[in-house]
């Protein structure tokens, strides 16, 4: 069920130039419809199953990983190539960690965003300006409100909406992946991330601090131990979202 050898995974990336980027993905990813899935969620067996895949594709995962980064960044330098390309980016580098568990990932899904462009780019950006402008508003008012009330008062009050905010993030864990996996709407995506994450929080959270221990390994290990952790937890991540879905 899992995706092909390293080797083939160097070779299909050696050979990314030969391929036609802007061609059409042949796997399918979920239809759109109520994502919401009675799934639960397994840490343990999500790292496991994580760590099986991504030594399978680990060429293929360091790669794509590397080469978004880049075309991300170069994306980012303008105004529009901010708001118009690295959206795209971002899709086709989810698309192609949704497909790598199914063995279908090759590294032109980071291009497949342009396929339908406005359908796929526009509903993205709508989720990060939302998400980006809700988290902006809470800091802004965290910073203010020691000014308001007193810096006693104005910390306390700062501590308790950072906190709520960290929550609600929680519970938005799942709102880029229904967007770009079950094309969900831009609110929509926020809804039903909430609906899917009820009774998961949990587990979400503890999640987030095993993911933050391994990469904190990473980073001692003289920082090259990074380069298995964040494979490694970003596969997880899409683990627990197809946990989550019943998938």
């Amino acid at each position: 069920m899992f995706a092909e050898p390293l080797g083939s995974s160097w070779s299909g990336l050696s050979n990314m130039n030969d391929a036609n980027p802007f061609r059409a993905p042949q796997a399918k990813l979920g239809r759109p419809g109520s994502p919401t899935g009675s799934g639960d969620i397994d840490i343990g067996a999500a790292f496991s199953e994580a760590w099986t895949i991504t030594m399978d594709n680990y060429a293929l995962l360091l790669g794509s990983s590397l080469l978004c980064v880049v075309l991300a960044v170069l994306s980012g330098v303008t105004i529009v190539g901010f708001f118009f390309l690295v959206p795209t980016f971002i899709w086709g580098y989810y698309t192609l960690l949704l497909r790598t568990p199914e063995g279908t990932a090759r590294i032109e899904d980071l291009f497949s965003g342009f396929q339908d462009y406005s359908r796929r780019t526009f509903p993205l950006l709508g989720v990060i300006l939302v998400n980006g402008a809700v988290n902006t508003a809470v800091q802004a008012f965290a910073d203010m409100a020691p000014e308001m009330l007193g810096e006693l008062g104005g910390n306390l009050l700062g501590l308790i909406v950072s906190l709520a905010m960290f929550y609600v993030s929680i519970r938005w864990t799942f709102t880029f992946w229904l967007n770009i996996d079950q094309g969900t709407g831009v609110m929509e995506s926020f809804s039903e991330s909430w609906k899917l994450s009820k009774g998961k929080d949990l587990k979400l959270f503890f999640f987030l601090c095993a993911c933050v221990l391994i990469n904190i390994v990473g980073v001692l290990a003289l920082l090259i131990g990074l380069l298995v952790t964040m494979p490694l937890t970003i596969v997880a991540s899409v683990i627990i979202y197809r946990q989550a879905i019943g998938r």
